[in-house]
Order: C-alpha cells, then structure tokens, then sequence
C-alpha cells in the first residue's frame, strides 16, 4: 500500500513465519513479528506479479502457495504438489504467470517446476 514494503522469514527453528514492514523504501523496518502462517523451506521463492499479487511457495501443508492480493494483509493458501521438498525460486515469466521450482538440493534430478497463473479469485496450475 502507498509503497509499503513486506518481507517474510523463517528462522531456522520458527513454527511460523515472521514479517516486518518498511514504509520508507527499505530504508528502515518494523521489529519482526509472527507473520500470518506456517511455511518452510522458502529460500528466493517470493514474487510480486505485474497486477500487485504477492506469491511465496515452500513446503506447508505439502508443497504450498500463498498468495495475497491485498498487498500482504491478508493471504490464501494453495496446494500445488503433494511433495515434501521446498528450497525453490519463483520467477514472473508473462503477466500473473509464475514460475515455480522446487525440490531436493540432495536429489537434482527430482526437481519439479509449475506455471502458475494467478487471478482476483484462484491460483490456476497451467501444466499437467
């Protein structure tokens, strides 16, 4: 909102995520709090999309993403895979098109990767 800025962390031994907001451009940060929700193993896979939605991908439950649409005040959760593995990157490839990769820094040839489409009310897996 009027430039506001949001991050999302997980430390190590974290239940939750934890969120701190800057008003000034990144400049200065609030004190970290308890974000909205649980998700782990989100290293580099956070992306806003050309239309303002905010997407992170990491593991929780499975293989999640949530996305908000109000700028970070509030999020959906969606279930994209059912695999345990997170570590993944997210990168807007067209328009509220993203690309997701995720998986095992121990087992390379089992990464897996979804295009996501996000919309006002979904998030639409475009691969099958």
């Amino acid at each position: 909102l009027n430039g506001d800025i949001v991050t999302l962390a997980r430390p190590y031994n974290s239940p939750v995520m934890w969120e701190s907001w800057s008003k000034d451009g990144g400049r200065t940060w609030t004190p970290q709090a308890r974000g909205p929700f649980a998700l782990f193993a989100c290293t580099g896979a956070m992306v806003t999309t050309a239309s303002g939605y905010l997407l992170i991908g990491g593991r929780f439950p499975a293989m999640s993403v949530q996305v908000s649409r109000d700028h970070g005040m509030s999020w959906q959760c969606y279930q994209v895979d059912n695999g345990i593995w997170a570590n993944g990157t997210m990168f807007e490839v067209e328009p509220d098109v993203v690309l997701f990769i995720y998986g095992s820094k121990d087992n390379p040839d089992e990464l897996r990767c979804q295009r996501l489409r996000v919309t006002e009310n979904n998030l639409i897996p475009l691969d099958s």
